[in-house]
This record gives structure tokens, sequence and C-alpha cells, in this order.
């Protein structure tokens, strides 16, 4: 605060008091008493009369406009006159007669030399440097006129002569005209610089005057010694009963010499040459003179201004102040002066005690105890709107002992212990007001604490709308008693209730109170946080066995609440701009310590805690609350960024924590952003800002934008120096999208905006991180797809700008990542059928890898699509189809999972596939077929027949007459597509009889359809099985009995799970050489083909599993490519695990074993004996027919028949002939599916 300007006293005019004059050039004139020269007619004695006299106490007079002389009667207006003479009859202008004594003059007669001299001593031109008498010389007496000051402009030639003469009429002890010598001399030091008046008083110099002050102090200090021994004096002065009045005269006189010494004392060029000596015994006679009970009020202010300012070379306040002897009696002066009901003598007064706290604050900080309580409490005796000047100073005092005693902990204490304690008994007022001594009296006697008092009457203050001078007060005290358990105060909670008062009262002063709200701040987080990092030490690991971790708890949590204090205080809602300016004042004060320097440095473990417990409640509650406003919104959007920029922090040096305690509030660019580790460790609560301030209408998309790539730059410095990523950084990634969804949903964006946004994640993370599939594999165990939210914005784009933004991101990611963005596209149910096929042109510009996870994506690209397929998914077959090893064919192309994919795509493929020369993929076929046959059996099967898959009819057959007598309602359906399809395949030619025989028996077995048509068609000698079942028609009433015994040992073979009709005693003989007769005719066309035999063994099982299949014994089918899984796992390397899950006791079907054993034997025999079927051995026949069935063949375990079957080589094994073959792949259906079963 600017210093305080002393004001113009409000006393009555004293007759002894200076004037100025309004003309420098004219002096005031003298006045005389006239006679009253009238003659007595009446014959009265004539006596002297001064008419109208004006007695006024000044001699100086103000100038006329008229030409006066020094005898001209000058008539003013009345006003209240004193009379001082020896005989002082009244006040009034004149007096009645009285016969006793003539009437004197107050004024003393003037010579008449003088009286007729119309010089003026103003006018330079005149003066002579002569001592002549009778010339114009400030040397000579007459040359000092009553009244008249003496003033030149600055610098006038004619100085040096004026202060010669000055000196030399002050050196006469007979002068009396001394207080206009002085006043003169007070105008030649104001009115010119330093440099001039070192010519004028110190023309010798310093090194010559060491051991002497200046002439012109040593003259000050006798005049004054000399005047106011008179003036204290009371034998001295008996005309003045008051013992504070003194001789008007002679007081006028030392306070024009007080002046002049405290100007040579405040001037540091002039006080050097004053010595040591004379400036102590100034300070001593200062502090003696204002402690006098009879010191007059008007020389109260020019002592204090002298003891005031101090204003003294640094040795020369060593060699004082040293032994602070000298302070002790400034302070004690100060505190002791005589009270006058005046203005301007307490401020003066306490601009003392300030300046002492400025330059003396050691001295000031030790004797606190002394001058804290009795300031505070006159300052609160000056409430009143009348004082309102006097307490801006008294405050301004405490705000500098504030500032001064910020890091003193005794003075702290010290203020905080009265503070809660009862009013001192001895406190003396400044302005001697009775009413003051009472109410402290009244206080004490209540046991009032000095804290409630002043909480009191600054709510008074207050009330009188005084809010910041109230709170200017509130903050010097609060920064005064900031004690380390500031927050733990017992009298914090009445403390506190002073701003909740100006929260109360209306914005204006809502926004005062919280601009003073920063002592708090810096009370609780001075010293780089000490106290805060000394709690949360306590809280997470206890010292030592004495430390108490709920007693650290509870004191953290105490001082959070100060710090929330403001911001929980009232609904931060629909505020208004002012306020709001507050708060974010107060909160970037926080910030701006939370980010120190040192706590950056050395410190950034206390950071999260500072976060979570004080920094993100701030956050959530006041800037990014929607019922915040938009001002508020916008400006934590600012400070984000702010915290997100990406610069080194502010050196230590630029740093001071008491910077939050300036007017001037601080800004963005002076906090230290946050450290990139930090953000990336706490980037959940980072984000959960954004998020809640991209949901916010009043924030711009640019802003949010520029807010999400600060964000990015900030993390980027860190995860770019990680050799592989951490977990925090996998979390953070599976967190983009969510940040990305929030961002882009709010509004319809450009391309170039979702480039921009691509561009900055790819320049942090590696693409490849941003997305991934759960596979059920190392590095593809979870689904991420950072992407996805950027496609779906781009869903509303034209499709330039589409594949703009699926280019850029497929071009960044490997094969495989690729993919995975591909499947997700086109799982998204916003996916047009432009990008669609955009995708599928890309796809089928690239290479294809047949790995697995390669295959699995694949087989989930190809669920999507449904047009323009084909050259992609022909590309994708034929690398599959490439691989030499076909059991590695049949696993890739199993991992498609086609029998999912959408029918026209399914058939394309399996039409791809038909006339692959593998086996393997013609089971694999099958495999689909089978499972679509379940899933839509009349479409699939008018695929099978349009397509002519004939290996894939002749594999599933017994499957497909299961599932056609099972479905009532598509027996007419397939019955006309078997019926086509059979007239097809025999007026198509060529060698395929074995399947139209085995269709068409099944036809006329399970579903009574009329074959006779295929005699018109084929040579049914081809057809054994056809032929005969066309025979058993025939011959229907011929095989009767046959018919009816062979249905009861259906129903009995369906009871113990297999049929054998041929070794039924009931059977016909002559149906038994029906069936021989026709063996030996397919027999005879397999020769033909270089065919293994059929022996009778063989066409048994064709037999029984045609009469299985009409008797619609229910089965469930097993795909062929499983199959062919399984029978890996048994015969490969995997055995082990096989026999783990398999019981030892698990027993493969009788026959089945039958069939291997005699298959077995068989092939042995085929091998031995090279002359073909015209060698076949009829004992063997009848050996096998005359096999007592109560003797059972022993079974042979699954693992057994196994390795029996392993061990034979593909030669052997294709000695089989197809009905043995897939006899054998149906038993081992029906074996893995009750295998299955088991698990």
């Amino acid at each position: 605060m600017a210093p305080v300007r002393r004001s113009t006293r409000n006393s009555k005019s004293r007759t002894g008091s200076p004037k100025k004059q309004g003309n420098p050039q004219t002096g005031a004139k003298r006045r005389t008493n006239r006679r009253n020269k009238s003659a007595a007619s009446k014959g009265e004695i004539v006596r002297e009369k001064s008419p109208k006299l004006e007695l006024n106490s000044s001699p100086i007079k103000q100038k006329n406009d008229q030409q006066t002389t020094p005898t001209k009667q000058v008539i003013s207006k009345k006003g209240k006159n004193v009379l001082f003479s020896d005989d002082l009859v009244s006040d009034l202008p004149s007096t009645p007669e009285r016969c006793s004594s003539p009437i004197r003059s107050i004024l003393k007669p003037v010579e008449p030399n003088s009286l007729n001299r119309a010089a003026d001593p103003n006018d330079t031109s005149l003066w002579d440097a002569t001592n002549n008498a009778r010339t114009i010389n400030p040397k000579c007496f007459e040359f000092w006129l009553p009244g008249t000051i003496i003033q030149l402009p600055s610098g006038s030639e004619k100085l040096p002569m004026l202060v010669e003469g000055c000196m030399s009429v002050l050196d006469d002890e007979k002068f009396e005209r001394r207080f206009e010598v002085y006043a003169a001399l007070n105008g030649i030091v104001k009115t010119n610089p330093s440099a001039i008046l070192l010519k004028l008083f110190a023309s010798s110099k310093k090194n010559e005057i060491q051991q002497a002050s200046l002439p012109l102090v040593v003259q000050v200090l006798k005049d004054i010694s000399i005047i106011e021994k008179s003036i204290f004096n009371p034998e001295l002065d008996k005309e003045n009963d008051s013992p504070t009045k003194g001789d008007p005269f002679k007081v006028r006189v030392v306070t024009q010499a007080l002046k002049l010494l405290n100007f040579v004392l405040c001037d540091t060029e002039l006080n050097s040459f004053v010595t040591n000596a004379d400036i102590c015994w100034i300070y001593d006679h200062a502090c003696t003179a204002l402690v006098n009970p009879r010191i007059s009020k008007a020389l109260v202010s020019p002592y204090l201004n002298i003891i005031k300012d101090c204003k003294l070379s640094s040795s020369c306040k060593r060699d004082l102040f040293s032994h602070q002897h000298i302070l002790e009696k400034l302070l004690f002066a100060v505190l002791n002066v005589k009270g006058f009901p005046s203005v301007s003598l307490v401020t003066e007064r306490l601009i003392c005690l300030k300046n002492y706290v400025l330059n003396f604050p050691d001295f000031m900080a030790k004797n606190i105890d002394h001058w804290f309580e009795p300031l505070l409490l006159n300052l609160c005796n000056m409430i009143h709107p009348l004082n309102v000047k006097c307490l801006g100073v008294g405050v301004h005092c405490l705000l500098e002992a504030a500032k001064c005693f910020l890091d003193c902990t005794p003075v702290h204490t010290c203020v905080l212990n009265k503070m809660s304690s009862r009013i001192a008994s001895s406190v003396q007022s400044f302005t001697s007001s009775q009413e003051f001594s009472e109410c402290m009296n009244q206080l004490r006697m209540q046991n009032v604490k000095l804290g409630q008092f002043v909480v009191s009457k600054l709510q008074e203050l207050i009330r009188a709308e005084q809010h910041k001078l109230a709170m200017d007060m509130w903050m010097a005290l609060t920064l005064l008693s900031s004690v380390d358990a500031f927050d733990e105060s017992t009298y914090l909670e009445s403390w506190l209730k002073v701003p909740n008062f100006c929260f109360s009262l209306g914005p204006p002063a809502t926004a005062i109170a919280l601009s003073y709200w920063r002592a708090v701040c810096f009370n609780l987080c001075k010293n780089n946080l000490d106290a805060f990092r000394t709690c949360i030490d306590r809280v997470q690991r206890p010292i030592c066995k004495g430390d108490n971790p709920l007693y650290a708890t509870h004191t953290l949590k105490s001082k959070t609440t100060v710090m929330m204090h403001v911001f929980d205080s009232f609904p931060l809602s629909e505020l208004p701009k002012i306020v709001i300016d507050s708060l974010d004042n107060v909160f970037l004060g926080y910030l701006y310590i939370f980010l120190s320097p040192t706590i950056l440095k050395s410190w950034t473990k206390y950071l999260a805690a500072f976060w979570d417990k004080i920094v993100q409640p701030i956050f959530r509650k006041f800037y990014l609350a929607k019922e915040a406003g938009p001002y508020a919104n916008h400006l934590g959007c600012e400070v984000l960024h702010t915290l997100f920029r990406v610069s080194m922090p502010h050196p230590e040096k630029e740093f001071n924590e008491a910077r939050i305690l300036f007017n001037d509030p601080i800004n963005l660019p002076q906090i230290n952003p946050l450290p990139s580790r930090f953000v990336l460790i706490k980037f959940d609560k980072m984000m959960q800002n954004m998020i809640s301030l991209f949901e916010l209408d009043t924030i711009k998309f640019e802003q949010k934008l520029g807010l999400l790539k600060s964000f990015l730059n900030k993390i980027k410095l860190v995860v770019k120096k990680e050799q592989s990523p951490s977990v925090t950084t996998y979390d953070l990634i599976d967190n983009l999208p969510l940040l990305l969804r929030k961002l882009l949903g709010t509004q319809a964006v450009s391309s170039e905006v979702l480039v921009r946004v691509i561009v900055v994640m790819h320049d942090v993370f590696s693409p490849s991180l941003l997305i991934n599939c759960d596979l059920g594999s190392e590095n593809y165990d979870n689904n991420l797809n950072v992407y996805l939210p950027i496609v779906e914005s781009s869903s509303a784009l034209p499709l330039e700008g589409r594949m703009t933004v699926i280019r850029l991101i497929l071009q960044s990611l490997p094969q495989t990542k690729a993919l995975i963005l591909i499947t997700d596209i086109l799982e998204l149910p916003t996916t047009t059928n432009d990008t669609i096929q955009i995708i599928i042109e890309l796809l089928s510009k690239t290479n294809i890898v047949a790995n697995t996870i390669d295959l699995q994506l694949y087989a989930m690209i190809c669920k999507c699509i449904s047009c323009n397929y084909e050259v992609f998914v022909k590309k994708m077959i034929q690398a599959i189809v490439s691989i030499p090893n076909s059991e590695e064919i049949c696993r890739c192309l199993t991992l498609l999972h086609i029998d999912e994919w959408k029918s026209n795509v399914a058939d394309h493929v399996l039409l791809l596939l038909r006339n692959a020369p593998s086996k393997s993929i013609h089971h694999f076929v099958a495999g689909i077929i089978s499972r679509r046959l379940e899933a839509s059996l009349v479409q699939s099967l008018a695929f099978m027949t349009k397509n002519d898959f004939s290996s894939e009819m002749f594999l599933l057959s017994g499957n497909l007459f299961d599932l056609i007598v099972k479905d009532k309602a598509s027996l007419f359906e397939c019955c006309v597509l078997l019926k086509q399809y059979l007239k097809f395949k025999c007026q198509q030619g060529g060698n395929d009889y074995l399947l139209i025989d085995v269709l068409a028996a099944g036809c006329s077995k399970h579903l009574d359809i009329d074959i006779t048509f295929l005699e018109k068609l084929v040579d049914f000698s081809h057809l054994p099985l056809s032929s005969r079942e066309v025979q058993l028609q025939k011959a229907k009433s011929s095989t009767e009995v046959l018919l009816e015994t062979t249905s009861s040992d259906s129903q009995d073979e369906h009871s113990r799970g297999d049929i054998d009709m041929i070794d039924n005693d009931s059977m016909d003989q002559s149906s038994l050489g029906l069936i021989t007769s026709s063996s030996q005719e397919v027999a005879g066309d397999i020769r033909s083909e270089d065919a293994v035999n059929l022996d009778r063994n063989t066409l048994k099982m064709i037999v029984k599993t045609n009469n299985s299949l009409r008797e619609g014994r229910s089965r469930s089918s097993m795909a062929i490519e499983n199959l062919i899984g399984k029978e890996e796992e048994v015969i490969t390397s995997k055995q082990c695990q096989s026999e783990s899950r398999i019981s030892p006791h698990l027993r493969f079907p009788e026959k089945l074993s039958n069939v291997a054993n005699n298959a077995n034997g068989q092939i042995h025999s085929a091998t031995s004996n090279t002359q073909g079927v015209s060698n076949y051995d009829t004992s063997e026949e009848r050996r096998y027919s005359q096999v007592d069935e109560s003797v059972q063949t022993p079974s042979l375990s699954a693992i057994e028949l196994v390795k029996l079957l392993a061990e034979k080589s593909s030669q052997e094994l294709n000695m089989f002939s197809p009905q043995q073959k897939y006899e054998l792949e149906s038993e081992l259906l029906r074996f893995m599916i009750k295998l299955r079963q088991l698990e």
C-alpha cells in the first residue's frame, strides 16, 4: 500500500500558527493600532483606544487585493481571536474603556523606520551583499519581517546569500525571527535538489568534517534544546493552564526546526554529514519528547516523522541499532505517546510501526508480544467509517508484518496463542478514548477471546460494506497465525465465519472473500507442502511405534477439508462470472503449489494423493459439471490443456511459493505441466476428466480434439521409451476406444479430422498394439479395436472419405491385424454394401497366407459377405489346396467353418472342392454337406443332386436316408430329387454303378420308391442290390416269411445294436441263393474294375446296413472332417491322451472287430493269391456261413484295433472294397459318437 499522506489538522486556528503568503514577492504587512484622537466635547478625558483590533495570534496575513502599507488598518471577517497579553481581559475585537490602564496590542512594536520602508524582502534585486545597516541583506535582523517567508525559485543564484544570512542570524541568540528563518530554510530544502543543497549546506568535504555535523544541524539542535526547555518547564509558562499547550510562538519555531531536521535526516546525501552521535541524540531526544506528558499536539507529528523513517546509511544503521537499545526506545515511544483524538496522529503512529516492521523485522518479531495486541485492539476500535483511512494504514501494517514473518514460527505461535486467549488488561488507546478502556474491561470480564472479538469486528466492518478492508485484515491475521497445525486450531471454525459471511452477501463480496483464500492455501501448503507430506507418509507407513495411522489419516482429512472448503460452501451451479474467476484463481493457486519444481523433482510420489483428494474432485464438481455453465467448462478445458502441455518445468529460481499471496492472480503459463509418467500412471483419472469434457456441448470440437492430441503427445514421451509395452500402456490402449467414442460420437466429422486422429495415435503407439482379437492363442487373447470408433464415425461420410480412412488404417497394419480390422468392420451393423465391396476388392489383391490365425479371420470375413466374393474365395481355397500335406489341407479347411457361411458362398466353396484329387478333401466336403443336410435337407439335397456330388452322395447315403425318413414334411421333395438324380446318373453314363446301386436300393428299401424304371436306363447286372430289391418286389408272395422273420430280427437287433440277416436260421435258402447270385454278379463287375472280391462276409455287412436303414434306426451322423481329426488323435503320437479318456474296458462293436480281423486275413489271403476271384475258396465261404453264433469272437479293445489298423500299409488298406470302407467308417462314426457321449 502506498504511504498515506498526512492530512491537514482539523484543530482550531491558533494565534501562533504560521500561514503562507499568497504572493511570494509581497510580504504581509504589519498592522498597528490607530489611536482615536477625537476630542471629548463633554470634557471627558480622552484615552487611547484600538477600534476593531483583530487579535489574531498569527502575524502572517493573507494578501489583500488593494495596495496596503504597514500602518494601514485592514478589516477582515470576524473570527475567533485570542489575546496573548500579560493583562488579558477579553478575546473580543475591542474591550470597554477602562480607566485603570491603557490597552496594549499583542503584537510587538515595529520600528518607525521599518514601517516606513516599502521594500519587499522577496525582491532579490534589492539585496545588497554589504553589511550596511540600511541595505537589504539576509544577515540583517531588519530583513526578516514578522510573518514574511522568503521564497526563492529553485536554483536561484541568491540562495547562497540567503543561506549564509540565515545561518548568521540564527547564530545570534538575540535574534527573534527564528520562525521565519526556519520556514525559509524549509522552503529551500523542499524546492531544490540534493546536489544544490550539498553546495549550500556542506561547503567542506565530508572527510574534513568527520568529527562534526553540518553547522545547520548543530544550530537546529541548539535551538530545539533551548526552546523546549521553556516549553516543557511549567515554571516558565505560567500563563497556560493546559500542560500540553505550551507557548504557541515557541512551538511553531520548534515545529519548523524539526521539519528541517527531519528533511536532513531523510536525505541520504545530507545525513551522511551528520555524526552518529548527533543522530543518536536526535532519536533519543525524540523518544523522550514523545512520552513527555507536556508535549504539545503540534510537536507530536514532527517528532513521529523523525523517528518513523530512519533513512540512514547501512553503516550508520548498523552502528546505531546493533544493540537494539534505541529501537526499544523508539517502539516504546510510539506505543506510549499521549493519545490525541486526531486521525493524522494515529496514522503517523501506525506508519511508524509499519516502518519498524520493514526496517527492523528481527527486532519486531522478538517483541511482537508487546505491540501486536495493542495494535490489533486499536484497529478494532476504528471500525467506524470515519476512521476508514486510519484503519487502512493499520491493516497495511498488519499485512507488512505478515509478509515479513511468513517463515517466523515464533511469531505465528505467539499470534495464534493470543488469538486463542483472553484480551489483555493493559492496552492503551491511541486516541485516549474512554470508551475504549471501558469496552476492554467489559470484554475481559466476559472472558471473550481476542479471536472472537476480532471476528465480530470484521463482520461489523463487512456490514458497513468495507469488504476489502475487512478481508485484508483477515488475510493478514491468517498469515500471522500460520502454524503447521493451522487446520486443527480451536478458533478455525470461528475464523472461517468471516469469509462465509461474505459468501452470503452476493457475488461482489463472495469474489473478494475468495480472492483472500490464498492465505489459507499458503498456510497449509507452505514449505513445499511439508505438513501434507508428513501426513501422507504417516498414513502410508508409520515412522515409529508412537505414530498413530488413524490420527494421521484424520489430520490429512482435516487439511483436505479446509482446502476444499470454498468449493463446498455454496452450490457451484449458475455462478456469476466474477465468482467463477475467483474460484479459478484459487484452484490455480493450488496447482501452482502442487506442481512446484521441488515437488516435481524430489517428491512426485505425493502428487497422486494431491490429485485424488483435491484436484480431481474440483475438476468433477466445478469445471466439468454440466450445471457449472459454459464459462467454467471453458476454463476447465484450458486448465487441462495446460496440465498436458509438453514443456519443461519452470526452474526453481523462478518459483516462489509466496507468489500465491500476490494481488495479481496466477495465470496458466506460470503453472508447471504434469509429469508425463504421472499422466500415464493416472490415465484413468485423466480420461475421466476428458470424457466428462467431451460430453459437454459447451466445448467446441476443435478444443476437444486439441485436448486429445495434448494428452497423447504427453504420454508419448514415456511410451516411446518403453522397450516393450507396460501393463499400464496396455490398460490405457484398452480404454482408448471409449475415449474416442465419446469424442467422435458427439457430432459428424470430416475425413480430415479422422485422419488427424489416426496420425496422432500412430505417432504414440505402434499400430499393431491398437487392434487384437480373441482367437484363443498367444498374443491373440483379447478383443480390442481402437480403430472401430473411427470407422463407425466414418460411416456417415461419402464413400471416398470412408475409404481414405480405412485404407490409411489398413496400410499401417500387418496382414493379420488388417484382417482383424476387416472382420470388425464387416460385423458392424452400419457397414454399407459399397464398403463391403471395396473391402472385398482389397482382399482380392492381397496375398493369402494359410496360417491358423488368418484362416480363422478369413472364416469370420466370409460369414459376412454374400456378393462379389468369387475371386477372393477362390484365391483363398487355392492357397489352402496348394498345401502338399492332405491332413494339413483338411485342418485348414476345417478352420474356415464353411458350413456357417451364407449358403451361396458355401456352395461356391463346395463347387471349388468338388473335383479335388485328394480323398481327404472329399471327406471334408462330405462332412460339410452332412451338417448342411441336417440344417436344410431339401435345399442341400437339391444342391448335391444339381451339382452331381457323387462321391459325397455315396459317403452320406446312409445318413441321407436316415434324415429323409425322420423329416416327414420333406419326404416327397426328397423322393423327387433322388429319383431325378438316379435318372441323371443312369443317363450320364460312366462307372457310377455302385452309387446308383446303393441309392436305388436305399430308395426302394427306405422310401418305397419304385425303381423299376431303372431297368430301361441301365443294365441291372451292374446293380446287384437294386436287382435284388426289384426281384423282392416281384416275388413278394414267395418271400413273405422271409420278410416277417427279417422284421422280427430287426426289432431284436434294434435292442442289441446289430442285425445279421444272413445268419438268421429262418432265412429262405432261395433268398440266400439270390443274394449269393447277386454277390457273384457284383463281384464280376468289380473284377472287371480290378477291385477286391466281395466275399460272403462283406456282402453280409452290406445287407445288415441296408436292413438297419430300412427299419429307420436312429443314428447320429458325424462329420467326416471331425472323424479325420479324431483318427489323427488315435493313430498318431496323441494316442496316450486318447487312452486316458477311453475306458480300458470299452470295446469296439463285435462285428467291427470281426470285420477287421476277417479283413486282415482276407488281405493276407489276397496278397498271397494272385489268381483273382477265379481261385476263390468255397470251403472258406462255407466256413464263414457255418460259424457258431453262440461262440463269440473275442472283441478287440479300441487301442488294439487302432494299432492293428495303423500298422497296415496304404497298399494293404486299399485292398478293402468300397463297401468295406464305408462300413468301417460308419462303425467308427458310431464308436466316436459313443465316445463323445462319455465325455
